[in-house]
């Protein structure tokens, strides 16, 4: 679900960006989950590459006209008419993750849609800044079993007291996780995709 929620947002802070005198839109993450794999019925292994470029080639309804039901349903195909006004993108870019140069150029633009690997600390992120831990390592040395998630890249800054690097994220968990439903994760230490 994950997946689809940071393919909206994705698109919506692209637009807010381009046209920063517009309001922010809220663009259906459902959709995503009900049409982008219909017929499918797990939706964890979808990627955030796959919706875009379903977005772009169907484009993507406003949340008010599909809205979020947490679950997949059947797809409610467009109609011709909200096939015209269905916001869609003309090109996705990929950004090399090892290169951290490119990917600071680009979130200085605008958020960028990444995935990131999770642990429980993770999910139990309050404050302060996530620097992975043991349970991330025993991952990536392929002993622990591997749980990717979709999180919007929004910023970044540097935590002079903990003098630290560090990606500021929107993650898809809701307001209650980290602070307000962001939070701060290590630039060198969480391997982001």
């Amino acid at each position: 679900m994950c997946w689809a929620i940071v393919a909206a947002e994705a698109v919506a802070a692209g637009l807010k960006a381009k046209n920063p005198n517009k309001d922010l839109l809220e663009l259906s993450s459902q959709e995503l989950l009900d049409c982008c794999k219909e017929g499918e019925k797990k939706c964890y292994t979808y990627s955030i590459k796959k919706a875009l470029e379903w977005i772009r080639t169907y484009g993507i309804r406003k949340e008010e006209e599909y809205p979020f039901k947490a679950r997949k349903c059947r797809c409610r195909h467009k109609t011709e008419e909200q096939k015209a006004f269905a916001v869609k993108i003309v090109d996705v870019k990929k950004v090399d993750h090892e290169n951290e140069s490119e990917l600071l150029m680009r979130v200085k633009e605008q958020p960028v849609a990444a995935g990131v690997i999770i642990t429980n600390e993770f999910k139990e992120l309050e404050g302060g800044i996530y620097e992975g831990s043991d349970e991330l390592d025993l991952i990536l040395q392929g002993t622990k079993k591997t749980y990717k998630h979709a999180i919007l890249i929004v910023g970044f800054g540097y935590d002079e007291k903990e003098d630290k690097n560090y990606w500021i994220i929107k993650n898809s968990y809701g307001k209650d996780w980290g602070v307000h439903g962001y939070g701060r994760i290590a630039r060198l230490a969480i391997p982001v995709s």
